[in-house]
């Protein structure tokens, strides 16, 4: 390193003697070099040595040779610095002063005490993005209490090697202005390539770099070779550190970086690069499915799960069994498979009472806590069927698990009674719970759970027409809010209060409050606050009968849906949102583009259609506006009947299921009056109005009752508002903006994903496997994984007939069904992109009924033709789970050009190794027998061999060494054709005695060898009495030389082909053993055929001494 560049670095460290109010940017610096550049730790002790400066100096050059667990290495400097200054102060009144975050302050003091992280509680899947950057504010904040009192110089090189949870935490103490006596001074690399899941983590860090001026750039000219390769590459003796390391990366929430390396070390082992015992392996597969669970990869853990329960040996260790139902629970829950998850439930605790395992009792009850509230969480109302039973609050707060107890409290009773405001407090005795739980989320310093709290709160009040107390509850939130900079929490409150508005019938209110939602979300760019709050300005329009707004703004929101690639809302599915439309359009009296909608819903709803007794749980308003509009659409057709027998769902619908669409029931009554009327059914129209105008005023909607009552009254007195509730055109340009931008961010990573994705396929693909299958089996589990894919077949077409040589257990089709998916496509040869979402679904539902699925959401196929004939097609499948469409994405054109461009790929990587399968097996092939020649017995014995474990270990061989007697004569007479006829009929012959008990060899001309692995002599005494049994009965062969010459043939006996053989059996170590084996039954033929021939002999010592 060059002097200047040392005499920079003094200068930053001597700062530390000045004074602690300082700018904390003067003592960051960043050396950018684009060589071999390092920071050398040598170096840098001379310069803290001739300062004679008092603090501590830290020194850390990354590498990937090795796991770098999470925040690395600032964890381990937190732990040296405890037990240098702090090891008289209780662990857990360090980490308290240090405000660390309540939830994870076991897990830190774990780390400090004993090097890994251990939980007490265990992470609750909608907590993981705050408690995330809670973590990381917690080890900031560790060295901001630290720093206080003690001066540190942080010296990290190499650090483009860093990963994220390094990356993510540096840029947070980068950007905290708190931090006086710290030193960081770093070095990177900026021509290497980044992990390529690292890159937008880094991007930040860098950029704030360079916009606070903290970097410098060296240019050293002795320094231009590329640092030597450093890959981590998985052994088998360190799978239990791989394993420690990884979950300290699990539960500090670093998910993505567990991730990078759980797919290195699982990619060896399916490869066969990494032999690990099935209980690592067992181990592997659990943490796999954590991660990818609270990553929101349900699809990817459930995966996992399943190749877990495929391992016999989890069946024989209880332990690990209770792990896998508590896994599998945990995926079916987050799948939105109650029941599922359920059952998993009690078949663990019926082992954790078998074994007395109270950790996992505590873990299956406090899951149940979560089961129980079923993602209440995410809905702003309470479910009047919840109720956690006093064992579970008991059992969380016995055992300490004060966040679940938090969400017990808060969501798992149900509000029944009036809320009522008494001075500033609300006064209702069934909220006690609530408050409960709102208490222990202030203890736990936990604001996402208190906002949640008073969020439903408000919407209770709001449901009663208390607007007081729905204000008093919003006020709440936001002073919750204040100084955190929340402007997402925001937006959510916003489209809250909008929806308060709503159900209130303070409809221009609710319109300027959404509209604030939309300005709040276009400023912090995020979607999700936009597309809530323009559904809801959807809503709106049809409550109020701005139908003409009501179609824009629905068709706004599918429109960013479309864009960003989303089958559902955070509050609906899309088939919802056709509904409206669908219901918009027929008021404008736009059939046609109603229609257009309407078979689109049809079909996405034919999981549900189709089903006898269906479950309709998270699909009731789906379901209840497809009745309505069927019924809509009838009445415009002139269909009476029908649209009478659908007005009867409908109402049978509303009263049987619970439909959380009150806003729009008004609505469809009018509709359900209008037809009465016209049909003459005047009864119908007085019932039906009057129980909704008795429904209207029990839930205080009061303006729709009027209307209601004045159809009833046949009067028109009662107006609609006639205020505009279209959003402008200025706004809805800027979301147009906002949509391309996340559009563009969302190609830039999906196109980073299929660079690395590329990379891996390429490796993949070049890895020599041992056959074809192999290649395929592992290619395809590779596209699944990476393609968040929930079923894959791949389908070779040869000399017409075709054969699946790769399905899952998802996917099974029959021979005629088969058929006709080759037939398909070798008529249209073109790919086919399908989303159930779509009208082009319809077109192709006869194909896709020939996989045998009635819930495929979206399927690829891509056919594959060569010369004008169909040789392969590649099929994929995602699935549309009954009641849950969260996280389901449809396949786009552009996966069709990636899978495309990757089963090519795989079809030139299959040729290659078929070719050069064709080319090994001539080698070690004799052309005419078809047996193994000279080379091949080498290289079978040196493949045996090479599976021995020691030279210690000694393993049985017998071998047989024949030579064919009276050969020259048949070729002498008969023609050397008739020759190779009974060399061939020999070999066949040999084969069918020997079967898979042994491996046959021709040696040369005429002689033949056969080895037999784990059999001793009398076994090849048994083959060799076979062999003269069969050569007495066909008499040398005669008949095939017969049947080659198309005569009769005379062949004395003494002329006749037999057989002499040479018997040798040992145990062997190694390859010399077997070659030993070989030469001592070559020299028992040559006993025999210098005697007797047409006899076997067995070597033997006494045998080779009287020779």
């Amino acid at each position: 390193m060059r002097s200047e560049f040392k005499e920079h670095i003094r200068n930053i460290i001597g700062k530390l003697v000045e004074q602690s109010d300082l700018e904390r940017d003067n003592k960051v610096c960043f050396f950018k070099h684009y060589s071999s550049f390092n920071i050398d730790e040598e170096d840098i002790i001379n310069i803290m040595t001739s300062l004679n400066l008092e603090c501590d100096m830290f020194y850390y050059q990354f590498e990937e040779k090795k796991i770098q667990g999470p925040f690395c290495p600032f964890l381990d400097f937190i732990k040296e610095l405890y037990q240098k200054y702090y090891k008289y102060m209780d662990c857990k009144e360090f980490v308290k002063k240090a405000s660390v975050y309540p939830v994870i302050q076991d897990m830190l003091i774990s780390y400090i005490m004993n090097g890994y992280c251990e939980r007490n509680e265990d992470i609750i899947p909608r907590e993981v993005p705050f408690e995330r950057e809670k973590i990381i504010e917690s080890v900031i904040n560790i060295f901001q209490y630290i720093t206080n009192e003690h001066k540190i110089v942080i010296v990290l090189d190499r650090l483009q090697r860093a990963h994220e949870s390094t990356i993510e935490l540096l840029y947070g103490m980068m950007k905290n202005k708190e931090l006086f006596d710290i030193v960081i001074i770093a070095s990177y690399n900026e021509a290497e390539d980044l992990y390529s899941y690292t890159k937008d983590s880094w991007n930040l860090l860098s950029r704030y770099i360079k916009d606070m001026e903290m970097s410098v750039d060296y240019n050293d000219d002795d320094n231009k070779d590329a640092m030597a390769d450093d890959v981590f590459i998985p052994v088998n003796t360190q799978i239990d550190v791989y394993l420690k390391d990884i979950k300290d990366l699990f539960l500090c929430l670093q998910l993505e970086q567990a991730k990078y390396y759980l797919d290195i070390i699982y990619k060896a082992i399916e490869n066969g690069n990494l032999e690990v015992e099935d209980a690592q392996k067992i181990d592997i597969l659990a943490i796999y499915s954590f991660v990818t669970v609270y990553n929101g990869e349900e699809k990817m853990a459930y995966l996992y799960c399943k190749k877990m329960s495929d391992i016999e040996y989890l069946r024989h260790d209880k332990e690990r069994l209770i792990e896998y139902y508590y896994i599998a629970a945990l995926v079916n829950l987050q799948s939105g498979q109650k029941n599922l998850a359920i059952s998993s439930i009690e078949e663990g605790m019926k082992l954790t009472s078998d074994t007395n395992n109270n950790k996992y009792i505590v873990k299956y009850e406090m899951l149940k806590i979560l089961i129980d509230i079923d993602k209440l969480p995410e809905i702003l109302l309470w479910n009047p069927k919840s109720g956690i039973s006093e064992h579970l609050i008991e059992m969380a707060r016995d055992n300490n698990q004060l966040l679940h107890l938090a969400y017990a409290y808060i969501f798992g009773f149900n509000i029944s009674n009036k809320l009522k405001l008494a001075g500033d407090k609300l006064a209702n005795t069934e909220l006690e719970e609530c408050f409960k739980g709102i208490e222990l989320a202030k203890e736990l310093e936990n604001t996402q759970i208190q906002i949640r709290a008073w969020q439903k709160t408000a919407v209770q009040a709001s449901s009663e027409g208390k607007l007081d107390e729905t204000i008093f509850c919003y006020n709440q939130c936001l002073k919750i809010m204040e100084g955190h900079n929340s402007k997402h929490e925001e937006a959510q409150i916003y489209n809250g209060i909008g929806y308060i508005c709503l159900i209130n019938e303070k409809y221009k209110l609710a319109y300027d409050y959404f509209i604030k939602a939309i300005n709040i979300g276009l400023t912090v760019d995020t979607p999700k606050y936009i597309l809530d709050a323009v559904y809801n300005l959807g809503i709106t329009s049809i409550i109020v009968g701005d139908y003409a707004s009501a179609v824009k703004n629905v068709n706004l929101t599918m429109k960013m849906m479309e864009s960003l690639n989303l089958s559902r809302l955070n509050v609906c599915n899309k088939t919802k949102l056709y509904g409206l439309a669908i219901f918009a359009y027929i008021k404008l009296n736009q059939v046609y583009n109603a229609m257009l909608y309407y078979d689109i819903m049809k079909t996405a709803l034919k999981h549900i259609l189709d089903v006898d007794n269906p479950d309709y749980n998270m699909w009731e308003d789906d379901m209840y506006l497809y009745y309505t509009v069927t019924a809509m659409l009838a009445d415009k057709e002139g269909d009476y009947d029908k649209a009478n027998e659908y007005y009867e769902k409908v109402q049978n619908f509303w009263y049987s299921i619970h439909v959380k669409q009150n806003y729009i029931l008004p609505k469809v009554v009018e509709e359900e009056a209008i037809f009465y009327k016209k049909t003459g059914n005047e009864e119908a129209r007085k019932k039906v109005l009057t129980d909704t105008i008795k429904f209207c005023k029990k839930n205080l909607l009061i303006h729709n009752a009027e209307i209601l009552q004045a159809i009833l009254d046949n009067k028109n007195d009662v107006k609609e508002p006639d205020d505009n509730y279209e959003i402008s055109n200025e706004l809805i340009e800027e979301i147009d903006k906002m949509i391309i931008r996340c559009s563009m961010r969302k190609e830039i990573e999906k196109k980073n994903k299929m660079l690395s994705f590329f990379e891996n396929w390429v490796d993949s693909l070049n890895y020599e496997f041992e056959k074809a299958d192999d290649m395929i089996n592992s290619s395809m589990l590779m596209i699944k994984n990476r393609f968040d894919i929930d079923s894959v077949m791949y389908i070779s077409i040869r000399n017409g007939i075709p054969a699946v040589k790769y399905s899952d257990n998802e996917i099974s089709v029959k021979k005629y069904q088969l058929r006709y998916i080759c037939d398909y496509f070798s008529k249209n040869g073109r790919r086919i992109v399908l989303s159930r979402f779509k009208r082009s679904y319809q077109y192709h539902e006869e194909l896709v009924s020939a996989f045998n699925r009635n819930d495929v959401a979206t399927m690829i196929a891509i056919p594959f033709i060569n010369r004008e004939k169909l040789t392969e097609i590649f099929v994929a499948f995602r699935f549309k789970k009954m009641n849950y469409t969260k996280g389901l994405f449809m396949f786009e054109e552009s996966d069709a050009d990636l899978l495309r461009t990757a089963i090519k790929e795989l079809i030139e990587a299959l040729s290659k190794v078929s070719i050069k399968k064709e080319l090994e097996k001539r080698s070690v092939t004799d052309t005419l027998t078809g047996l193994y020649n000279r080379q091949g017995m080498k290289e079978y014995i040196n493949k045996v061999t090479r599976g021995f474990v020691s030279e210690k270990e000694r393993h049985k061989f017998t071998i047989l060494y024949m030579d064919l007697d009276n050969f020259k004569y048949c070729n002498d007479h008969f023609g050397h054709e008739a020759g190779d006829a009974v060399l061939v009929a020999f070999s066949r012959m040999l084969e069918g005695i020997v079967e898979s008990s042994g491996y046959i060899i021709r040696y040369g001309g005429d002689e033949f060898v056969i080895i037999i692995p784990d059999k001793d002599t009398e076994y090849g005494v048994e083959i060799a009495e076979k062999i003269f049994a069969n050569l007495r009965h066909n008499k040398g062969f005669k008949k095939v030389i017969e049947e080659l010459k198309n005569m009769e043939v005379n062949i004395s006996e003494k002329n006749r082909i037999t057989c002499s053989i040479g018997i040798s059996s040992g145990n062997v170590s190694g390859y010399s053993g077997i070659a030993m084996i070989l030469k001592r039954a070559d020299e028992a033929l040559y006993y025999v055929k210098n005697n007797t021939k047409n006899d076997y002999k067995v070597w033997n010592l006494k045998s080779q001494e009287e020779k």
